[in-house]
């Protein structure tokens, strides 16, 4: 028991220190600093993706995500089918958990029966490799996703592309 108290306290304290340290070395004063996009960047983003949306005459669900996956922002037009807003969700989430190494339309071949990826689609609450899920990188970071489900993989693709192009780039 002794021996258990002593490893968890040396334990404890190294987290602390390392802790202390980061905190002393980092000027991590806004999100932007931290690479994670903002709920400015992300309205941003939604209403470029709307305008574009309107353009083309789809009515979709946007979902913003930041670099870990969780929702920062989201938007469904009046007339978006309810099966959007969980797919546009779960498209930026894909995005986010491959670090926005690709879309998730370039995922779909990946994840054909046979391919590198097959089966994967299963994991993670259900990853969705069907277009319209794209990555945010700023200054050659992967801040978030966006991911757009309303229109066909292509018309969601254009759309969150849009989105993108308001604030960042597709790639790094």
């Amino acid at each position: 028991m002794k021996i258990f108290t002593l490893f968890s306290a040396v334990v404890l304290s190294l987290g602390a220190t390392v802790s202390a340290q980061q905190n002393a070395t980092c000027s991590c004063s806004s999100l932007e600093d931290r690479h994670i996009i903002n709920i400015a960047q992300a309205e941003q983003a939604i209403a470029a993706a709307q305008a574009q949306a309107a353009s083309i005459r789809v009515s979709a669900s946007i979902a913003v995500t930041d670099p870990s996956g969780f929702l920062v922002a989201f938007r469904r037009n009046d007339d978006a089918r309810l099966l959007s807003v969980d797919v546009s969700q779960r498209k930026a989430r894909t995005v986010s958990l491959f670090a926005g190494a690709f879309t998730t339309q370039a995922l779909f071949n990946l994840t054909q029966p046979g391919a590198a990826l097959s089966g994967i689609t299963e994991t993670n609450g259900g990853l969705v490799a069907l277009g319209g899920g794209v990555p945010v990188f700023r200054n050659g970071f992967f801040i978030g996703a966006i991911g757009v489900s309303g229109g066909t993989s292509d018309q969601d693709v254009v759309i969150a592309n849009a989105g993108v192009q308001a604030i960042g780039s597709v790639r790094a």
